[in-house]
Order: structure tokens, then C-alpha cells, then sequence
């Protein structure tokens, strides 16, 4: 059993360090899926909140703020 949209909202208010896919894309101003290739090619770490697939991904809002500042 997986878990849903609000507890991953409240995981992510629980941890303010932490960023779901979305929150990460709005803040970096691009789509979701560039979040995603980002990750996949390793210019961004994230993290899932299950094993496998299935689970969803969290970002470090620091990885974020790296990218915004230009320091990637």
C-alpha cells in the first residue's frame, strides 16, 4: 500500500527542507517532466517517499536553491 497526494503534503509540511515534484517545478518555472530529466541525468537529487517506482519523489529545497542561485 502506497501512500496519497495528502500525505505527501504532509510530509512535506512536516519537513519544510523537502519539495514534491510539483512545488519544484513552479518554483524553477519549468514543467514537471523537465524536474523529472533533471533528476534522471543527475543534475538534480530527489528522493522517493516509498521503494520502486511507486513511490513520490521529494526534492531537498536546497537543490533547488542551488539551481536558482546558478550554482549547479
Amino acid at each position: 500500500m502506497g501512500i496519497g497526494t495528502d500525505d505527501v503534503a504532509d510530509t512535506t509540511a512536516e519537513l519544510p527542507g523537502v519539495l514534491t515534484l510539483r512545488e519544484a517545478a513552479g518554483l524553477l518555472r519549468v514543467s514537471e517532466r523537465t524536474v523529472r530529466r533533471w533528476i534522471n541525468s543527475g543534475r538534480l537529487g530527489a528522493g522517493r517517499t516509498t521503494a520502486g517506482r511507486g513511490g513520490k519523489l521529494l526534492i531537498a529545497r536546497a537543490a533547488i536553491e542551488r539551481i536558482l542561485r546558478g550554482g549547479e
